[in-house]
Formats: C-alpha cells, sequence, structure tokens
C-alpha cells in the first residue's frame, strides 16, 4: 500500500479577454480573472510525482482519478494506493472511482453535511478520548466508528443509485481549532451588522452573507415581492456555526488503520498547500504573462521540477530538518563573488543548513577564501552526492578553536584544510596526528595558543632590540667618518707643511699619527655600517613574522 495526496490550485493571468484554457472560474484569491488551475500529486514522503494542468472553470473533483490514473500508467504501478484529498476533493463519484480502481481513500468531510442521525452522534458527548500535547494539556479529542454508509452514485447508463460501502469514520475535536473558528465567525457577524447599518449593498457581504438574511419589505416592515431587500441577522445560522466550531471528521475505506495514524497521515496534506505556496511567493509562479498553451505549460513545469528538488533535498539528503522556508533561504542566499583571477569570496550568509551541507559534502562551503577548483565543486554538487554523508574539513581557525592542532606553519596564501578522522576513539586530523600526541584534551588547545602569543611577544621584543642596534651603530658610524675627515683635515694644514719644509725628519711622526687615526676610524665606520645593515635586516624580517602572527 502506498499513500497518494492530491489538491489543486489555480494562477490568476493579467488578461480581460478569457481563450480556451485560460477561463474564468472559482479563484482562490477571489481574483475575477481568467485562471489555470493545477493538480498536484504527492507520495508518502510528501515529493511531488505528478501535475496535471486544466482549465480554470473545470471542476477539481474529476481531476484526482485522472492524475492517479496517470501515474499509474506512466510508471507501470500496479499496487494499491491509499488516496488522501481533503473536503473539497470529497464526493461519492471519487470514492466510488477509488473502490472500483481497487484503491482505498482517506478524505475529510463536512460535519454540518452530515445527516441529522450522523451529526447527534459527532457532536454528543460521548465516546471521546483525549490527546494530550508536549505540554500537559490536551491537543484534540476523537472517536471513531465502523459500519457501511450509503453514497449515492450514477452508473454508466446515467441512473442513480444508492450503494453501501464499509468505512471507518473518525470525529476530532481541536480546542484551538474552536477558538480559531469562533473568532472568525464572531468578526464575520461584526462585518454584517456593520454593512446592515450602512444599508450596503449584497453584494458587499461577501462571506459573511451566510450569516444574513436577505427579504423584500416596503416601507411599512411588510415582506413584499416587489419591493427593495431588507437585511437581517440569521441567528440560527449562527448559532449552528459557532456548535460545529472544531469540529472535523475523516472517512476511510481503511478499517483497520487506528485512529491516531489516520489522523496524522491525513493532516500531512498540508505539504501540498506549501508547495503551492512556495510556487506563488518563492517562485514567482503568478502573475502569469504567458499567451501560449505550451509555453503556460512550460512554465508551471519548470515550477514543478523546483518544487520537486526542493523537496528531495529536504526529505531526502537533510531528512526533514529543515523548513521549506530555509531552503529557499539557501538557495538565494548562497553566493561568491571573484576577488582576483583565480580567487572567490564566499559572502554567503551562515547558517545551520549550510553548516550540515558541509558536514554532509565535505564542500568548503563555510571557508570565506575559495579557490576556483572549490568554486566548481561547489557549483557542481548534486543530490546524489550531498545525500552521501562526508566529514566535514575544518579550516584552520576551526581547528585552532577546537583544541585539535597547533598554530599552522605554512605559507600565508594558503588556507590549509584538515580532515578528521577517528583514532583511539577520538576525531584528529589526518595531518596532524604527531602534534596531536601531545594535546589530549580542549585545555592543551588553549596552551598552544598561549605559547604562540608567547612567541608573538618575544618577536616584538626582538624588534625593539633590533631598532636600538642599528641606531647605536648608525651613531657610531658617524662618530668614526667625522673623525676621519678631521684627520685628513689635520695632515694638510699649514702647520704640518710647515713643519714638512723646515725638517723631514720632523714631519714623519704626524704623518704616521694621522695615517693610524684614518686606519682607525675606517675600521669602526665599516663595522659600525655592517652591523646597522645587519640590524636593519632582523628588524624587517621581525616586522613580518608579527604581521604573519597577527594574521
Amino acid at each position: 500500500m502506498s499513500l497518494a495526496y492530491f489538491d489543486c490550485t489555480n494562477f490568476y493571468f493579467e488578461i480581460d479577454r478569457k481563450d480556451s484554457f485560460r477561463r474564468k472560474g472559482p479563484s482562490k484569491e477571489h481574483r475575477p480573472k481568467p485562471t489555470v488551475a493545477m493538480g498536484l500529486l504527492l507520495d508518502a514522503n510528501c515529493i511531488p510525482v505528478a501535475m496535471s494542468l486544466f482549465p480554470g472553470n473545470e471542476s477539481d473533483r474529476p481531476q484526482l482519478g485522472r492524475c492517479i490514473a496517470q501515474m499509474k500508467e506512466r510508471g507501470s504501478i500496479s499496487g494499491r494506493t491509499v488516496r488522501v484529498a481533503d473536503k473539497g476533493l470529497s464526493c461519492a463519484a471519487n470514492i466510488a472511482e477509488a473502490v472500483l480502481a481497487g484503491d482505498g481513500y482517506i478524505f475529510s468531510k463536512s460535519v454540518k453535511a452530515l445527516p441529522a442521525k450522523e451529526r447527534t452522534w459527532a457532536l454528543s458527548g460521548d465516546g471521546w478520548t483525549d490527546v494530550a500535547d508536549g505540554k500537559g494539556e490536551t491537543s484534540f479529542r476523537y472517536k471513531m466508528a465502523d459500519g457501511d454508509f450509503e453514497y449515492t452514485v450514477e452508473g454508466e447508463d446515467g441512473r442513480k443509485r444508492k450503494v453501501s460501502l464499509p468505512e471507518r469514520r473518525v470525529v476530532t475535536y481541536s480546542p484551538s481549532l474552536a477558538r480559531k473558528q469562533k473568532y472568525e465567525i464572531d468578526r464575520q457577524v461584526e462585518k454584517a451588522r456593520s454593512l446592515k447599518a450602512a444599508a450596503a449593498k449584497r453584494s458587499d457581504y461577501g462571506d459573511s452573507a451566510k450569516y444574513v438574511t436577505f427579504s423584500p419589505v416596503d416601507a411599512e416592515g411588510e415582506l413584499r415581492e416587489d419591493m427593495k431587500v431588507a437585511a437581517t441577522l440569521n441567528h440560527e445560522a449562527i448559532r449552528k456555526a459557532r456548535a460545529l466550531a472544531g469540529y472535523s471528521m475523516i472517512v476511510t475505506s481503511e478499517t483497520r488503520m487506528e485512529p491516531l495514524a489516520i489522523y496524522s497521515t491525513y493532516h500531512r496534506l498540508w505539504r501540498i498547500e506549501e508547495s503551492f505556496r512556495v510556487m506563488k511567493s518563492e517562485l514567482d509562479a503568478r502573475p502569469v504573462y504567458l499567451q501560449r498553451q505550451s509555453t503556460i505549460s512550460g512554465h508551471f513545469l519548470v515550477c514543478y521540477i523546483a518544487v520537486l528538488l526542493m523537496r528531495l533535498l529536504q526529505m531526502k539528503v537533510l531528512g526533514d530538518k529543515f523548513s521549506s522556508r530555509d531552503i529557499m533561504g539557501l538557495c538565494r542566499g548562497l553566493d561568491v563573488c571573484r576577488t582576483s583571477e583565480r580567487r572567490y569570496a564566499n559572502i554567503s550568509r551562515r547558517s545551520p543548513i549550510i553548516e550540515e551541507l558541509a558536514s554532509r559534502t565535505g564542500l568548503p562551503l563555510l571557508h570565506f577564501n575559495l579557490t576556483e577548483g572549490d568554486v566548481k565543486a561547489i557549483s557542481s554538487c548534486t543530490l546524489a552526492h550531498a545525500a552521501r554523508r562526508r566529514e566535514r574539513p575544518l579550516c584552520r581557525q576551526e581547528a585552532r578553536l577546537k583544541g585539535l592542532i597547533a598554530p599552522y606553519r605554512g605559507s600565508k596564501n594558503q588556507s590549509p584544510v584538515y580532515y578528521l578522522h577517528r583514532l583511539n576513539g577520538r576525531t584528529v586530523p589526518i595531518r596532524m596526528e604527531r602534534a596531536m600526541k601531545s594535546q589530549t584534551d580542549d585545555q592543551t588547545g588553549q596552551e598552544s595558543i598561549v605559547k604562540a602569543d608567547a612567541k608573538r611577544s618575544k618577536l616584538q621584543s626582538f624588534k625593539l632590540r633590533a631598532i636600538v642596534i642599528a641606531i647605536i651603530s648608525i651613531i657610531v658610524a658617524t662618530i668614526a667618518l667625522c673623525m676621519l675627515v678631521y684627520g685628513g683635515i689635520e695632515s694638510v694644514t699649514p702647520s704640518a707643511q710647515a713643519t714638512y719644509s723646515s725638517s723631514v725628519q720632523n714631519l714623519t711622526a704626524p704623518i704616521a699619527q694621522a695615517q693610524f687615526a684614518a686606519t682607525v676610524s675606517l675600521f669602526f665606520a665599516i663595522v659600525s655600517s655592517s652591523i646597522a645593515s645587519i640590524s636593519v635586516v632582523f628588524w624587517i624580517l621581525s616586522s613580518l613574522l608579527v604581521d604573519y602572527r597577527e594574521s
């Protein structure tokens, strides 16, 4: 047995003239525009399996049997299918068609439309079973009944006849639904009362007209068929509506199915409503500005495929852990920008769903700097690849924060990735096993960060010492150069020339002294300049190391 959920909606067109495909009919959005209706069929996992399009003025009820028959024929399906639909598609024709096709059904039924005897049983206070929610309060109540129930069906000859079918009927009462419906009833009654006081037209009442009785009266208040129409509140209709608030009924051919299983199976129909909402809001399926039937069908086929891919990702890959809004947020928010010829920046907003996908696929979805290969790997990821769970690689910052590795020693421009595996019951990086031998817990990781800070402070002090040595060396070199210049000047002064002319023997001593002083000054100048150059080199290297540590 397999489940098949079916429902219909329609899409309006911004045109005034209808054609053979776009026809005016009951609009879900109450718009007086031509519409095209869509029927959507979901499987037991709430994944779309079939779609049908038909003119907007046709009834939704025959589409259920047609869509399931086409699906079975196209997929060569011969098993039994349980058809699940709301009360808009619940009719004797669909029930009879399901039974004749060998299928089952789970439909909802209006308690208001029940015969008086069945309605009395549904509203009685006997036989109820309470179902509590997580807070200890009553979530809803239910009771059930099995039996043969009559339906009026039309045969092949066009004649109507009554048939009895075995069914299980489950009546439920929800306090929260009752409060919601009573609030809506009171709102409609207040609207009708205000319109009655304003003597509004009958067309202005809208949905509140079901609580109003319109009668022709004359000037004296007597009922006349040829006079104007007066509006009066129908208190009996208001009383019946409030009495039925919160009640609903589910009818099914599965007489062996538990009541709670019937209830939970039927209430998964909200997935179809959500699929329609995603089409209309997130995928901008309407309004439609196309003309030909083929292009209109292609437009809705693209929307159907988009919803199908979203459901596959949500159900098959992520295990229904995230909502449809999260999936669409991922599709719209995943983005990168080019920073250089072969580099990209990941500007996606980090979210739990991106973290989950990164954990499953091993793709660098959480890395800020991406290469061209990373972008190609992300863009070429398929649903089959995402369904195979892999261990996510950690970037340098994440590994350091988790205390798994020591600070990275590689190139500054590289973005190291540490793939993790299990070693002695513990997750460790493959490329850092030797470093992990001394890191046995998170505290060791914190100690590595403290050591890195100590090394950074040592580099800062070394940088200051190099600057001081360079300045002192420059001062010594300057003094030595000054002494060298002064010694050269003294060797050619007038007193030295007079001494040379008077006596060659007296000239030898000053020249020797000047040469010695010049040699010593030159030596100090060369040594001081070398020390200054080396200090400047060390200062540059220490500056680069400090910048690298900080980055």
